[in-house]
Formats: C-alpha cells, sequence, structure tokens
C-alpha cells in the first residue's frame, strides 16, 4: 500500500500537531484520509473553520480506531494518559509516532502494543521547510521507514538518529528557530540603534545571516571569518572584544543548555510515572 493510500491520526492538533497535518497535506495524504483529535469545543469549532474536508473529533480512540499510522502529539504530562485511554485499539497493526519530548521508546512500549517511533520537528512544517529527525523502534518495518522518509522530506530536511539523541535534538530541533529567532531580532535591533531604517536593517540583516550560512558551509568558520575580516585596531575586532568581555558565547550556550536541562527534568518525571 503506498504511503498517500494510508489512514492518518494526528492525536492532539495543537500547534505541532497543526503543523504535521500541513506536512501530510503538502506530501499529498488525501484530507478524507486524515483525522484531527483536540480535546476542547473550542479548538474543535476553531479547527473546523482552518481544516476544511479534513475529520475533527475530540474522539481519540475512534480517530485511532480508524487509522493505520498515528502521531501522538499532546503534552509530556497528558502522554501517558493518553497512551493508556488509547491501549485498546493500538495493536502491531497500526504504526504510533510519538512527538512528545522525554517520552522514550521504552515508556510507550510498556503502555502500548504497536509499531513505536519517535520523530522530532519543528514549526517550519508550516512552511514545507522543517527539520525532522526519526527514531524506529520496536517492530517498525522498512515500509514504515520509508512512509515517514516520502512525508518529512517532502517538508524539508530528514534524518534518521540513534535513541540516545532524542533528547539533545529535542533541544536542538524544536526550541532552535526561537532561540535564533531572538538572536536575529537582536541584529536587527542593533543596526536600527546605529541608524539604519527598520525595513533595510531586516533585509540586510537576514541577507547577510543567509550569506554567512553559505560561507559557513564552504568552511568559511568563525576563525576564517575573523582572520578575513577583522584588521588591527578596527572596526571589527572591537565588536568581538566586547562580546568577548561579556561573555557572548557563553550566554548562548547557557541558554541552550538551559533548555536540555528542561527535557531532561521532563524525562525523568515521566519515567517516574507508575504504569
Amino acid at each position: 500500500m503506498r504511503y498517500t493510500d494510508l489512514k492518518y491520526a494526528v492525536v492532539g492538533a495543537g500547534k505541532l500537531g497543526l503543523g504535521i497535518i500541513k506536512a501530510l497535506l503538502r506530501a499529498e495524504i488525501p484530507r478524507h484520509n486524515i483525522i484531527a483529535t483536540v480535546k476542547s469545543l473550542e479548538s474543535l469549532e476553531r479547527l473546523r473553520k482552518t481544516l476544511r474536508d479534513i475529520k475533527i473529533t475530540k474522539n481519540n480512540v475512534e480517530a485511532v480506531g480508524e487509522s493505520d499510522v498515528i502521531f501522538l502529539c499532546v503534552k509530556p504530562l497528558q502522554a501517558i494518559s493518553v497512551l493508556k485511554e488509547l491501549k485498546s485499539v493500538l495493536n502491531h497493526n497500526k504504526l504510533l509516532i510519538s512527538t512528545v519530548a522525554g517520552l522514550s521508546l521504552q515508556i510507550i512500549n510498556r503502555v502500548v502494543s504497536a509499531r513505536i517511533a519517535r520523530l522530532m520537528t519543528n514549526i517550519g512544517l508550516y512552511e514545507g521547510i522543517a527539520v525532522t529527525v526519526f527514531t524506529p523502534g520496536s517492530g517498525v518495518t522498512d515500509s514504515d521507514v520509508e512512509t515517514v522518509r516520502e512525508i518529512f522530506s517532502r517538508n524539508g530536511k530528514f534524518y534518521i538518529v540513534n535513541e540516545d539523541l532524542m533528547n539533545q535534538l529535542t533541544v536542538s530541533i524544536g526550541s532552535l528557530p526561537a532561540h535564533i529567532a531572538l538572536m536575529i531580532e537582536s541584529l536587527i535591533e542593533s543596526n536600527i540603534l546605529i541608524g539604519i531604517p527598520q525595513d533595510l536593517s531586516k533585509s540586510i540583516t537576514l541577507d547577510i545571516i543567509q550569506e554567512t550560512v553559505e560561507l559557513y558551509r564552504r568552511g568559511y568558520n568563525y576563525e576564517k571569518l575573523r582572520e578575513l575580516i577583522a584588521t588591527p585596531g578596527g572596526v571589527t575586532i572591537t565588536g568581538l572584544y566586547l562580546a568577548r568581555k561579556y561573555r557572548l558565547p557563553y550566554s548562548i550556550m547557557k541558554m541552550i543548555k538551559s533548555s536540555y536541562i528542561k527535557v531532561l527534568e521532563i524525562y525523568k518525571k515521566l519515567s517516574s510515572i507508575e504504569l
């Protein structure tokens, strides 16, 4: 059976769940093959206006029972109770893909009987430009992997990784776009501060970032760029000196590390829940 012929359920059609629905549609999954679930009547009515011809329900069991591939997109502390709710309809005929931060395959496997996997992606799915990582778990077939690859490679970059990296990648993939956006915004505001008009500041900043990324891909790392750009007593080295003095690299690493610590806290909480 082709991946476009399978039926898909998105359990928890919040921000990321909506992104996955957009990814499914971009991968040419027919609308009638997609079911989305929500918790509240308000969310139900809102999504019905947004997602035409897609079935939306508050009944998780019904949605999973009708589907071949299930994306679990609920909040971490809701995940165990939702899995228990779905236990009766999850079996080895179904592929369950969890996007839940900190929820290990081992825990999932202790609650339900299904082919299980983990996936981490980000809000780039809204525009078809996301980075997605996938960890196949118990019972997952080559055909399952190809199904997931087909969908997400049409929506950006797709990687298969070992599960022992998933907590770290939750930060690098899930959180990093917001972290980077904060830094971009600061650069734009800095240019405005020194007198560049706002629209021009935004355009030039984004163009320079894109240029720098391309240079970095071609081997121009920080040391090489500094060597080529900075001159003794000049403009560039003065700015770099202050960045070092005020520990900018440390602050960036601390920001990423704090998000990772939060993921580990969630992982420990989920691991300690009585099943």
